[in-house]
């Protein structure tokens, strides 16, 4: 018979007291909890070619100078209205151009126009920079949004043979207006800082971006006309978005122009058609967590890439004050971003824009002299 040893009330208490100080000092990891299906699979690495991207990070600024006039020159004379005056064509080209090089460098207006003088007698000897209260009325003009879409829209075109998935996405642009509100039930003055949401859709391989609206909220409608913008220069084969796009209408749409839609669906979402054949499609896969269709959302992560990117390199803000203003300044900013993409594309992939051999197809009228 084995004898079990007998511990005195001392002992035990002393015993516990050691146990306690050992789990304290030493405490069970917990156990993590199980990932949602669609984050799950491993990220696949991409190996590149470190010389050619490298070239593409280190000319960009150069790339930017040699691209901008050719591409300001396209849109102009593709898109402004018949019967201009050549006044008025000189007008826009120079302002486009010191807008783009102030957002460039991400000063202020004022103090910007010490960079844009040096930088227009090297490099752009044909254009003049205008006063800087002339520099912001154009920034004030509701006219100039148009124009920086069509620049946002041309550079990303050269593009279009490599590019066949698009993700969309909002992101907060911060300005440096604080809203004074007084609440009744705290009696506290409470200053927020505002923001403004730039929808941007965006590509998968390079990040450029090829469209962008501008707004105090964010709409998933937006992505609508996203689409149709979209396929007009590119061939759809995939599109992907957060669980804020997750619409019929989008899928249908996305269909339409030949391509599949890859939303992140919520726990709450069905899988009946409702006249959608692609939305059916997509969650029944979803619910099924097909591995195909969980890639093909998970790279909806590259819009994240694409919003870090250009916060990085041009900023994620705006010093302008009235709302136009910080439209055309947005706008402006991620029209800089493109161009820094078009560096990686000639480096990496011996992509030319095609408007860098564009002859002008029209005659503007003559007007009195520029002054």
């Amino acid at each position: 018979m084995v004898k079990v040893k007998k511990y005195s009330g001392l002992e035990i208490a002393i015993i516990s007291a050691e146990e306690e100080r050992q789990k304290r000092a030493f405490p069970e990891k917990k156990k993590k909890e199980k990932k949602k299906y669609y984050t799950y699979r491993k990220r696949e690495r991409y190996p590149r070619d470190e010389s050619a991207y490298n070239g593409g990070q280190e000319n960009e600024f150069p790339i930017f100078l040699e691209y901008l006039i050719h591409a300001i020159d396209y849109v102009l004379d593709q898109y402004l209205p018949p019967n201009t005056e050549l006044n008025d064509y000189l007008r826009f080209r120079d302002g486009l151009v010191c807008l783009h090089l102030q957002r460039y460098f991400g000063k202020s207006l004022r103090r910007s126009m010490g960079i844009i003088h040096y930088i227009v007698k090297r490099d752009f000897p044909d254009v003049k920079v205008p006063c800087f209260k002339t520099l912001n009325n154009y920034q004030n003009d509701s006219i100039f949004s148009s124009y920086f879409d069509k620049v946002i829209e041309i550079t990303s075109q050269p593009l279009k043979d490599i590019e066949t998935r698009f993700t969309t996405d909002g992101t907060g642009e911060s300005t440096s207006c604080r809203t004074p509100w007084y609440s009744i039930k705290t009696k506290q003055e409470i200053k927020k800082k505002d923001h403004m949401i730039a929808t941007v859709t965006s590509t998968v391989l390079l990040n450029s971006v090829i469209a962008v609206e501008v707004s105090d909220h964010e709409d998933p409608k937006t992505a609508l006309t996203h689409i149709e913008l979209a396929s007009n220069n590119f061939a759809i084969n995939h599109w992907s978005g957060d669980s804020f796009y997750l619409m019929r209408a989008l899928c249908n749409k996305i269909s339409e122009k030949g391509g599949q839609a890859h939303f992140r669906i919520k726990g709450n979402t069905i899988t009946n058609a409702k006249g959608s054949q692609e939305w059916k499609r997509m969650t029944t896969l979803m619910k099924q967590k097909d591995e195909k269709e969980i890639d093909e959302l998970n790279l909806r992560q590259n819009a994240e890439s694409t919003n870090s990117a250009k916060k990085r390199k041009f900023g994620g803000y705006t010093r302008s004050k009235n709302e136009q203003s910080q439209i055309n300044d947005i706008k402006n900013g991620w029209s800089c971003y493109n161009f820094s993409v078009l560096s990686r594309g000639f480096y990496e992939y011996d992509i030319k824009p095609a408007f860098l051999q564009y002859q002008p197809t029209r005659n503007f009228n003559p007007s009195t002299s520029y002054t």
